[in-house]
Formats: structure tokens, C-alpha cells, sequence
């Protein structure tokens, strides 16, 4: 079983992501004015501080919206179904027996190096999808992976997948 935070708006999700990480620029600016002057000048000083304070209330404003976005709906995936839950209730339910064809699409763990944080910036998905189509109707849900418990855990389901379903598409 896999328990992943659900993604409602994915659009609004990737560019929150982008801009948190712009945002933090201007700490890099305000450091590096810091070395190159006068570390003194009070002047400097409290001219930088808008500069300084802009971003943090921006990066703020960001994550609390990245949250709002991944913190009430969950997804719990099991071998034989899926489920939504919205806070502590269930709101819908999938059965995977019934499926005609499920499409699996594995990101990975975003990983706090170097190369992955440029992807952010370009607007790189680091999140995880997995469409279910029954007889015409496709469903997509979007979902994070935070650790690599959670991909061991995904990863043993695509096993059982594979083993008992045919209808399993790995992207």
C-alpha cells in the first residue's frame, strides 16, 4: 500500500514550485552586495532591507499555498484499488480488477541537489501520475513522492501489478 499526497491543481502547483525557487534569489543578491561593500554602512544596511524582506514574504505567501494545495486530499493506492480521501473520509473509490488499461508514470524522490533544483526552475514536474481508463472514461491523479520508503512501496505494487494485471503501462 502507498499513502501519497494528492495534487489537485498540477499548473498551479509547478509554477508555485518555480517561483519559490526564484524567489530566493534576491538572497543571493543581498549577499553578495554585503561582501562587495561596506559591511558598515548603515545606509547599505537599511537599504537592503526591502530587498531582503520582499522575497521572504513572497517565499512565505508561496508555501503556504503549495500546502493548501497538497495537505487536505490524499491518495492510498493498494493492489486492488484506489482510493481519494479528503481529510478523514473517503471520497472515492477505484477498483483496479475493473480497469481496462492503467497508465503509471514514476518521477521519482525529488532530491535536494543541484541539477533536480534547476529542473524546479525550469518548470519540471518532479510529481507522479497514474491514469486509470475504464471503457472510455480516463482518470488522472497527480501525487507526490516524498521518501524512498514511499517508491520502494510503489515499486512493490507495480510488481503485483504486473504479476496479476496485464492492463499495467509504465511511462
Amino acid at each position: 500500500m502507498l499513502k501519497a499526497k494528492l495534487v489537485s491543481d498540477l499548473p498551479l502547483y509547478l509554477n508555485l514550485k518555480k517561483y519559490l525557487l526564484w524567489s530566493s534569489l534576491p538572497f543571493a543578491f543581498t549577499y553578495m552586495i554585503f561582501t562587495i561593500c561596506h559591511k558598515d554602512s548603515l545606509y547599505l544596511g537599511w537599504l537592503m532591507i526591502p530587498v531582503f524582506l520582499i522575497p521572504v514574504a513572497a517565499s512565505i505567501l508561496f508555501q503556504k499555498k503549495l500546502k493548501r494545495i497538497t495537505e487536505d486530499q490524499k491518495i492510498e493506492i493498494y493492489p486492488e484499488k484506489i482510493e481519494l480521501i479528503k481529510g478523514v473520509r473517503k471520497i472515492k473509490e477505484i477498483r483496479i480488477g475493473t480497469a481496462d488499461k492503467i497508465e503509471l508514470k514514476i518521477n521519482g524522490v525529488f532530491e535536494d541537489n543541484l541539477r533536480e533544483l534547476f529542473d524546479e526552475g525550469r518548470g519540471k514536474s518532479h510529481t507522479c501520475y497514474i491514469i486509470v481508463k475504464n471503457s472510455g472514461s480516463d482518470e488522472k491523479f497527480d501525487f507526490l513522492i516524498d521518501s524512498h520508503y514511499m517508491m520502494r512501496q510503489l515499486d512493490k505494487l507495480v510488481n503485483i501489478w504486473k504479476t496479476n494485471h496485464s492492463v499495467l503501462l509504465l511511462k
